[in-house]
């Protein structure tokens, strides 16, 4: 289902004319350092189900050394979800949003 996510979203950045600004990814937490190198990405999206809310540290960590400075990150959590901001980055937005009769909690973070 991820890739499928990603194939919509490239076609979407073609219909758009953005395709050669902007390349979408899927990429597992433990291989964010083996795919990419220091400070090259510009934007993340994770998804933190109750499973991973214990791995935030390391996602941090891993996001640190991928993400540039000024960076953002939007985080997708459960209503409710107290997200512990590290140092390194300032919360930019956030807001509950509902759909398909989920909610969920947009928070956006940009790397200082």
């Amino acid at each position: 289902e991820r890739q499928s996510n990603v194939r919509a979203a490239n076609n979407n950045a073609k219909l758009a004319g953005v395709k050669d600004k902007i390349k979408f990814t899927c990429s597992s937490l433990d291989d964010l350092d083996i795919r990419y190198d220091k400070e090259e990405v510009s934007k993340a999206i994770v998804q933190l189900t109750r499973k991973d809310e214990n791995r935030l540290h390391e996602i941090y960590h891993q996001l640190s050394y991928v993400l540039s400075k000024g960076a953002k990150i939007m985080f997708i959590v459960r209503p409710g979800f107290d997200l512990i901001i590290p140092d390194n980055f300032k919360e930019f937005f956030n807001k509950e949003i509902t759909r398909g009769g989920s909610n969920y909690k947009l928070i956006c973070l940009e790397k200082i």
